[in-house]
């Protein structure tokens, strides 16, 4: 009766296939198998399992040629990452993948090293990003500083010095990549923490020569940049605080002037009131005839006649007060002549010139003057 093989040993049979549909189709039945494992908390991947997946996506990626098709498919192995719903489970499968790495590392030739070289950098960004989508937590990023330094940087972890080197010199900057605009200061220094720790205690020369130049110098070259975006982060905090004052102060301000305008509309309403006292007198005194006012008739039409008074404010006032018209002296009346006079006429008319010697004898008359209204007055 023949043996039943285990399921990672027989994806890692197809991931190695020479003909590329059954590695694809591998690849894609790998993904839905590590979806539906890791939905049971209690069949969990244990690191034999997961090597030997792994010893099945190295030789998937070493019979893969063409360049983008690399890079494709570096990206597909990179992201199975996700498909684990527990971080310890994807701390795992980074650590089997450095085991993995460390053990073929050497037998890679200088044709096919471009393309490990890349899917080395696509898996610790897809590990960033992991990382990342657990909002950077604290307990998670120190599990995999621990686990980086117990795999790469101890001198008892026996990483070869190609692999070490390629690591440092993409660890920053696959950092920044992922979480530039999210990280602060400490986490910064957080995540190049074992790097100081490991330059310091050291005796491997050719570490602490890559830890020097990929790490720190990479850090003092950003400086001049990483003090530009800290001193905006500062006048931004300072504008946004002004901000506020301005906005209280206006505030305060606004209550002020409406306190004011309150005030302002009570003392108008006050001296609206004694303004109204004191010329009530006056129009009264105004609207109201004199007693010593002249009466003037004029004739209308129809023979129908009109009294008006003169007031002591030049105006025409009908005896009803009801209309009043301003009087003009000079200007004739439109109603009509002068019909009577209260005054007598001879007073009130001017003397003619007096008349040349040689027109004397003429028997004609001169006319007499037209009155004016101002005669009268």
């Amino acid at each position: 009766m023949a043996s039943i093989r285990e399921p990672e040993v027989q994806f890692a049979q197809r991931l190695a296939s020479n003909e590329r549909p059954i590695r694809s189709k591998a690849l894609k039945k790998l993904r839905k198998y590590i979806n539906a494992r890791s939905q049971r908390a209690s069949d969990g991947f244990t690191g034999d399992e997961l090597l030997k997946l792994w010893k099945g996506l190295f030789y998937c990626l070493w019979m893969q040629d063409k360049p983008l098709l690399q890079e494709e498919l570096s990206k597909q192995i990179s992201t199975l990452i996700h498909s684990f719903n527990d971080t310890d489970k994807q701390l795992l499968y980074l650590e089997s993948f450095l085991l993995t790495f460390k053990r073929e590392w050497t037998g890679i030739d200088r044709l096919r090293m471009d393309k490990f070289f890349q899917l080395v950098r696509f898996v610790f960004r897809q590990t960033f990003e992991a990382l990342k989508r657990k909002n950077w937590e604290s307990s998670a990023v120190s599990k995999f500083l621990e686990m980086l330094t117990a795999q790469l940087l101890q001198s008892s972890s026996e990483a070869p010095c190609g692999l070490q080197l390629h690591i440092l010199d993409l660890y920053l900057t696959e950092l920044a990549t992922v979480g530039s605009a999210e990280l602060t200061a400490d986490q910064n220094l957080t995540f190049i923490d074992p790097f100081c720790k490991t330059a310091a205690k050291t005796k491997n020369q050719t570490l602490f020569s890559a830890i020097c130049r990929s790490i720190f110098s990479t850090i003092i070259d950003q400086a001049p940049f990483a003090i530009e975006d800290l001193m905006k982060e500062v006048k931004a905090a300072e504008a946004s605080e002004e901000d506020e004052t301005q906005i209280k102060a206006g505030k305060s301000s606004e209550e002020e002037e409406e306190e004011d305008d309150d005030d302002d509309d009570d003392h108008l309403e006050e001296d609206t009131e004694l303004l109204s006292d004191d010329i009530g007198p006056v129009l009264q005194k105004i609207q109201t005839p004199s007693s010593e006012s002249k009466k003037v008739t004029f004739g209308l039409k129809n023979n129908k006649t009109a009294e008006f008074r003169k007031t002591d404010r030049s105006l025409l006032v009908s005896p009803d007060g009801s209309s009043r018209v301003p009087f003009d002296p000079q200007q004739k009346p439109k109603f009509g002549v002068l019909k009577s006079s209260p005054i007598p006429l001879s007073s009130s008319i001017k003397k003619t010139p007096k008349s040349n010697k040689t027109s004397s004898n003429t028997p004609k008359s001169t006319p007499k003057p037209r009155p004016l209204a101002a005669d009268f007055f």
